[in-house]
């Protein structure tokens, strides 16, 4: 037992530092991607704001849909959505399928973001006994 909330855990800090990593890490990339894609930079700068325009429309809408079906179902389809997005966008098939992998991972993105902290607190809930033992 201790081991699954050790290991949920950890998936919920790595699903945190992805989502929010994955949305800053692409402007890193942009001008390469621009010339290997052969577009303007204006145009390769929908890759970034695709992802963040999709989260910013659906974090509240998943926030909602998590108190009523369920805050770990809708983060364990998220995880899933969020995988499948981001092997979309790493095949280089052009700019058009770069994009609808982007927003599909947007779309895991704000599933997850949106039901993170209250699995974290309830985690770290369940976990209180061994806090406590090493605050000073």
């Amino acid at each position: 037992m201790k081991n699954k909330r050790i290991a949920a855990l950890i998936a919920i800090a790595i699903f945190t530092f992805m989502t929010s990593l994955d949305s800053s890490i692409v402007n890193i990339a942009t001008p390469i991607m621009a010339k290997e894609m052969n577009v303007s930079s204006s145009t390769i700068e929908w890759v970034i704001s695709i992802y963040l325009m999709i989260i910013s429309a659906l974090i509240m809408f998943f926030g909602r849909l998590g108190d009523i079906v369920g805050k770990v179902k809708v983060f364990k389809i998220g995880t899933i959505i969020f995988t499948v997005g981001s092997l979309i966008a790493g095949f280089k098939l052009g700019f058009s399928f770069l994009l609808f992998g982007r927003a599909i991972q947007a779309l895991g993105a704000a599933m997850t973001m949106s039901n993170i902290t209250s699995g974290l607190r309830l985690k770290c809930s369940l976990l209180k006994k061994e806090v406590e033992l090493y605050q000073f």
